[in-house]
């Protein structure tokens, strides 16, 4: 297989897999990226890429299922994918940061360290923001949180995200990791400024949520008052 074939196959698994990433609506279905043939200058088709490529290497998870809800003789069911639930990482030469953070936050829960631990990650998360000012809205917010892997999207006025960056050592100390998470994202967004992150855990995502600050109208003076 020459390399304009390859870097084409593996063109098409990556918009494969950010579509399932970013997709509001998972499952991704369709003709998959992953296996309609890539056109050659000239009109020539490559071979179609061999059923399963794109979720080979374990980053995605596919099935079949009928779109349209119904059910006896019609199209064939279309094939689904979802993002893998496992995680994949590379590091060379090998480490294992995964143990260690494991050790740490289990001795700081021992000790009763969460108060500390959330004033060092609000500490941290303003040191991310840096000499930018406070987050100004949630459009900004998007970018920054994009920025630091979070994944979030708009949903009913809010910005949710659909990947926890420290979801490993969360899934085995939820309320120390959750606590440092949420206090890590009031340094980076502010607390003072038109957004404010607070608590709101979803399956299968971030337990933080971003929302605009309500703005409380001031209370009209009354005509007896100005006399």
């Amino acid at each position: 297989m020459g390399p304009w074939r390859t870097s084409k196959r593996s063109r098409c698994c990556r918009t494969l897999y950010d579509a399932a990433c970013t997709s509001t609506s998972w499952p991704r279905a369709g003709r998959s990226a992953a296996t309609r043939p890539p056109r050659r200058p000239g009109g020539a088709h490559a071979r179609r890429a061999p059923p399963g490529q794109a979720d080979r290497g374990g980053l995605l998870e596919s099935g079949s299922r009928r779109l349209s809800g119904r059910s006896g003789p019609g199209p064939p069911p279309a094939k689904v994918y979802t993002r893998a639930r496992g995680e994949r990482s590379v590091s060379l030469p090998a480490r294992d940061y995964r143990t260690a953070a494991e050790l740490l936050a289990e001795a700081a829960e021992h000790a009763g360290l969460d108060a500390g631990l959330c004033a060092a990650a609000r500490r941290r998360g303003e040191a991310l923001r840096g000499p930018a000012g406070l987050c100004g809205g949630l459009d900004e917010a998007v970018e920054t949180l994009a920025a630091r892997g979070y994944e979030p999207y708009r949903e009913d006025g809010a910005v949710r995200m659909r990947n926890c960056p420290f979801h490993a050592v969360a899934e085995s100390f939820p309320p120390l990791v959750c606590g440092m998470n949420l206090a890590l994202l009031e340094g980076l967004l502010g607390t003072e400024g038109p957004v404010r992150a607070r608590m709101d855990a979803r399956p299968g995502e971030c337990c933080v949520v971003v929302e605009e600050e309500a703005v409380e109208a001031a209370p009209r003076a009354s005509k007896n008052n100005d006399d």
